[in-house]
């Protein structure tokens, strides 16, 4: 979105909460932290907000909304339904198509000739359920912050080199 955009969807906001009252700076903050984002979705994110929160959103409950909007990342039981119908589609000696980069790596993680052979398919649903937590969860945080990163010129390995990382 352009920082026009950005102005009239942070102005919405104010517009929509006439009790808040924000210093300049952080009304300029808002608009930074939105611009990387597509103006419809973060728009329908917004009157998601407006429509259901008494409060004034942070700007992580903007992205966040945004997010939950656009989310291809699969909830858990999705995922494992995937794994359960590709042993049927290729088995022990095909090769798997998931979705999602998640899904995948959470198979590779277990390993899918343990997930297809396995006496006790309900250990490997337990161990892929908890792993693929693991990984959804990263996916989603990624969604949500490496825009950012972008934007403001910050490389997301850089931040490993800080101080207390």
């Amino acid at each position: 979105m352009t920082n026009k955009d950005a102005v009239a969807l942070v102005g919405m906001l104010f517009a929509a909460y006439p009790r808040f009252e924000a210093p300049k700076a952080t009304i300029q903050l808002y608009q930074q932290f939105l611009t990387d984002l597509d103006v419809n979705i973060a728009k329908a994110a917004i009157v998601k907000h407006i429509t259901t929160s008494k409060y004034f959103p942070t700007i992580a409950e903007v992205r966040d909304a945004v997010i939950s909007l656009t989310n291809t990342v699969p909830c858990a039981a999705d995922a494992w339904s995937e794994a359960l119908k590709q042993i049927s589609v290729v088995g022990t000696s095909g090769i798997p198509k998931f979705s999602h980069q998640a899904v995948q790596k959470a198979v590779k993680a277990i390993g899918w000739r343990n997930i297809c052979m396995s006496e006790e398919i309900g250990v490997e649903r337990a161990h892929f359920l908890k792993i693929y937590e693991s990984y959804r969860s990263t996916e989603i945080e990624n969604l949500k912050v490496l825009p950012v990163f972008k934007g403001l010129g910050i490389e997301p390995q850089s931040l490993l080199a800080l101080p207390g990382k």
